[in-house]
């Protein structure tokens, strides 16, 4: 498994149930591809289990009001936490913080991580599993867990079915590196025509943004500010602000990805996780979401089934169409929020506020009512 999220996660709730953890990371430290992310219910509900919750909410911020607007700040819908469920909550947080608390969380209950291990290849008999890496060394373990991402090399050894699908969008990503005015409790989500821009507190006085866009070739290497400036620069208030706080240094620009939904994850005594299972675009907010969940689920089956296999198997059915499901409402999303039609745009603008606050949580995000099983 890799340190990121889902793989920090899994180590955690393995380590909780009484595995022995050695986590292989390709990269030569610690770090995050991303700049912010927000938790939402179920993903927080997942954070309290492993016991991090506390040291996260220490350094994270807790945005309790969403508004959608249009690119020239009509209001759409505006909604808040009670929307979703009384007591619901959601966190955003800088993705490196997010990954430290759960590294030093999985390092404290015992789980190693060693660095400049990517895996290429396994093989496996009845009782092991052989891992090989890049370096030329291998080692040998009861079971495997794939949070390798979403160009796993687990996934490929397990399933080989191509490269993942680019989805027609790319987008930029970004922290304010400076003080700016936005408010600490909300989340804002703008909507353009092919275009969206997002922005939310995520601690420490920083504001995390993206700006995605709709396009068939791809980012092309626009990487810089002045890029982002070009196509959202005439968008309203505070999307040149935070934009124009931004050092160059620190906008991300991805092209993004999904995959089809599959049947079968795992082998024997392997198995994937978190975007290595199931890759999604992020217009549902559920990709590391989901990777937590999968990490609960994991922890739970292994827990009450002693056959390390059947576990696997079983974690496996218990995830798959919940994940499918996100995947396939990401889809649907992407198709309302980033259509480059003029008329859909228009459309979209005028039913948007019609709809009640309420209803638009529930089909949207579907969360809180997610009964999660307990490690």
């Amino acid at each position: 498994m890799g340190a990121g999220i889902g793989g920090l996660a899994a180590a955690i709730s393995l380590r909780k149930v009484g595995y022995l953890v050695d986590i292989f990371e390709k990269s030569p430290n610690l770090q995050e591809v991303g700049a912010g992310i927000v938790l939402y219910p179920n993903a927080v509900n997942a954070l309290k289990q492993m016991g991090v919750y506390v040291q996260i909410s220490q350094i994270a911020s807790f945005p309790t009001v969403a508004r959608y607007l249009n690119s020239k700040g009509k209001v759409l819908v505006e909604m808040n936490m009670n929307d979703f469920e009384p007591g619901s909550e959601a966190i955003t947080i800088h993705r490196l913080n997010l990954q430290k608390v759960l590294c030093d969380a999985a390092l404290s209950l015992g789980a190693q991580i060693h660095f400049n291990k990517e895996c290429w290849t396994l093989e496996q008999d009845t009782d092991t599993v052989t891992l090989h890496f890049s370096d030329d060394t291998k080692t040998q373990t009861d079971i495997v867990i794939g949070a390798d991402g979403i160009h796993s090399k687990i996934r490929k050894n397990l399933i080989n079915d191509g490269e993942p699908r680019y989805t027609g969008s790319f987008a930029w990503r970004g922290v304010t590196s400076s003080q700016v005015s936005y408010p600490s409790n909300q989340s804002l989500l703008i909507f353009g025509r092919g275009k969206q821009f997002g922005a939310t507190p995520v601690g420490s006085g920083r504001v995390y943004w993206f700006a995605t866009m709709s396009d068939e070739k791809g980012h092309q290497d626009r990487r810089t500010k002045q890029d982002v400036l070009k196509f959202f620069g005439d968008w309203t208030d505070p999307v040149n602000e935070l934009i124009d706080a931004t050092k160059d240094s620190e906008i991300l620009t991805h092209n993004l990805y999904d995959r089809d939904p599959v049947l079968k994850w795992g082998e024997g005594r392997v198995t994937i996780l978190g975007d290595a299972a199931h890759p999604m675009t992020p217009f549902m907010g559920q990709g590391g979401c989901q990777s937590l969940e999968d990490a609960i689920a994991l922890g739970h089956c292994m827990k009450v089934n002693q056959n390390p296999v059947e576990a696997l198997r079983q974690y496996e059915k218990l995830r798959q169409e919940r994940t499918s499901d996100f995947v396939y409402q990401s889809r649907k999303s992407e198709a309302m929020s980033m259509t480059t039609s003029r008329i859909s745009t228009m459309l979209r603008d005028a039913i948007l506020p019609m709809v009640p606050s309420k209803l638009i949580a529930k089909q949207l995000h579907t969360l809180a009512n997610y009964k999660m099983p307990e490690l």
